[in-house]
């Protein structure tokens, strides 16, 4: 496929240095992440809101791009 259509696309990271390291797809279509931020990120219902210099993350998103 020489250009293929976009169906799906989302926003997600810090306002620092990030690294995603793995992604994962359930049956359901949610999405799994996982990786490094380096600033401030977003948090829904989090484990834990104590921020670091770098710290793990694990998102799930569901098949509409939302927490």
């Amino acid at each position: 496929m020489i250009d293929p259509v976009l169906s799906y696309s989302s926003y997600l990271g810090s306002n620092g240095s990030d690294s995603g390291h793995a992604v994962a797809l359930d049956s359901a279509g949610n999405i799994y992440l996982t990786g490094l931020v380096g600033g401030v990120f977003p948090m829904a219902n989090a484990y834990s809101s104590t921020r670091r210099s770098f710290d793990a993350f694990v998102t799930k998103l569901n098949p509409a791009g939302m927490p």
